[in-house]
């Protein structure tokens, strides 16, 4: 097979066509970045945020490799391909070379804008810099598309990298607090992510780092090439279905379907084994219910500490200032989901809950709303109590958590709950009007968002109002109790209507 197969030789028209659509976009690409930035952003920025940002991008290239990696065939190809007296590696390895030398393009361009976005140009680090940083960035994209190719073939790695996601971010989080507190280079020696900086930051230092970064990703690569065989053509299988359901599931707005599908091509998740013994009343039958999902998957309560947390720390952080609130509200929105995942299996099969319990599906959907509270309030509340324990925020912030943080967080998971109910799924009447809606008026774009996610839309706008009503109190020296219960007004009005509308829910058809 590898004695027939011909190598890819571009012809002098394609080599020609590409040089010069580069050098366009280049220049259009340049006046754009330059003008947006203008002199660049600074080392000591890109020193903070820089390794964080690459971090995260290589665990997103490691969580690809987990449910799709660079590595695909389509359902045709494998139609014949299962068929074939043909070695698997011989299939993979021309795919495999291929996304390492694509990958390694898209790092050159990406070391490009980096060097427009730093420092303003070519000019302002020399020739030398300049070209250590372009392939510095392309290693590490090469790296990327290795580390996908390793977890893309075996499935133990998978799970693993599933496992630790949390923690990885949560080190991302502390690279920016070390950098910016610490050492301002501490992230830039922490890693792969970090070398691959060096040249675009200058020092004493940046050759060493730099023959780390094109060492550490020669090694992965040709691990990775070496490993070209590992895969079975059965999971090349289930993820050709897994592009075609996904596919099918954004032409349709069905991001149910999609979630779903991504989840069974990946591996089974690792569970904490814990025994949850039935309980004594059947009143609590869907609380324990949930409590045995959650230690069944105990990474969703990582997720949720890291967006409950992450919202309540930007909120205390940054009091009376409406962007961070509303970021705040999206983070504890998106904690409150993950948290609904069992609301969700009841909303996919709504037969199984109608024949185990005898409840009305307004029932069961609060039931389901306690132990994400629950849990939501428990992290928000210790959020707070470390917060002012380390002196991040007053201690008047204790005041927070006997108040607002009741109707904050039943206004979460109830808007949660809500938007769980629809299923992910878009009607068929609604899905024409959106197809016919007019893309060019403001007005139906405005529509659409609030068709789509009008949970979301109204948890931003009571939480966000809520949590910079209060900050605006507190910054301004004004009156902390009045500004405190008005918070307390709208956002416990807004959770009682909520109530009232899950109440009135009826079964999913």
């Amino acid at each position: 097979m590898r004695s027939h197969r011909r190598p890819f030789r571009p012809s002098a028209y394609q080599v020609y066509a590409t040089v010069v659509c580069g050098a366009i976009i280049g220049v259009f690409v340049r006046g754009a970045i330059t003008s947006l930035v203008g002199g660049g952003i600074g080392v000591h920025g890109l020193l903070v945020l820089g390794p964080a940002v690459l971090l995260v991008v290589v665990l997103g290239a490691a969580r690809f490799g987990s449910w799709q990696g660079p590595v695909s065939f389509s359902a045709a190809d494998l139609a014949l391909v299962l068929t074939a007296p043909i070695a698997t590696a011989d299939l993979v390895q021309p795919k495999l070379e291929h996304s390492l030398v694509v990958g390694a393009l898209a790092g050159a361009a990406v070391g490009g804008v980096a060097i427009l976005v730093v420092a303003g140009g070519p000019g302002a680090l020399g020739a030398v810099r300049s070209v250590a940083a372009v392939v510095a960035l392309a290693s590490l994209s090469s790296l990327c598309v290795a580390i996908g190719w390793l977890v893309q073939s075996s499935r133990r790695s998978g799970q693993r990298i599933r496992w630790v996601s949390p923690a990885v971010v949560v080190a991302a989080g502390g690279l920016v607090a070390g950098s910016a507190v610490v050492f301002s280079r501490l992230g830039m020696w922490s890693g792969p992510w970090g070398w691959s900086i060096a040249p675009l930051a200058g020092g004493t230092g940046w050759p060493v780092a730099l023959g780390l970064a094109l060492t550490s990703s020669a090694v992965v690569v040709l691990w990775a090439l070496r490993r070209a065989g590992a895969a079975s053509i059965e999971m090349f299988a289930v993820r050709a279905g897994t592009r075609s359901a996904l596919s099918a599931s954004a032409w349709t707005l069905n991001y149910r379907t999609a979630a779903l599908s991504y989840r069974a091509a990946q591996p089974a998740r690792l569970g904490v084994r814990i025994r949850i013994g039935p309980p004594a009343r059947p009143q609590r039958a869907v609380l324990w219910r949930d409590a045995i999902a959650l230690a069944r998957d105990a990474s969703r309560v990582g997720w949720a500490t890291l967006l409950g947390a992450g919202a309540t720390v930007g909120a205390l952080t940054h009091p009376g200032r409406l962007l961070p609130a509303v970021l705040a509200a999206a983070g504890l929105y998106f904690a409150a989901s993950v948290l609904c995942e069992p609301l969700r299996v009841d909303v996919d099969y709504p037969d199984r809950s109608a024949t185990l319990l005898t409840w009305s599906f307004a029932r069961v959907l609060l039931a389901h709303c306690t132990l994400p509270a629950l849990t939501l309030a428990t992290i928000t509340a210790g959020t707070v109590l470390v917060s002012v324990a380390i002196g991040v925020a007053g201690p008047g912030a204790l005041v927070l958590i006997p108040s607002l943080l009741i109707g904050v967080v039943a206004t979460a998971v109830l808007a949660a709950a809500l938007s769980a109910r629809r299923g992910g799924r878009v009607d068929e009447a609604l899905l024409i009007r959106l197809l016919g809606a007019d893309p060019s008026s403001p007005a139906s774009w405005a529509m659409i968002v609030l068709w789509v996610a009008p949970w979301l839309i109204l948890t931003l706008i009571t939480l966000g109002g809520a949590i910079t009503i209060v900050g605006h109190a507190v910054v301004h020296h004004r009156s902390v109790v009045s500004a405190g219960v008005l918070a307390v007004g709208i956002t416990g009005a807004v959770a009682g209507t909520l109530i009232g509308v899950a109440r009135r829910t009826t079964r999913p058809d």
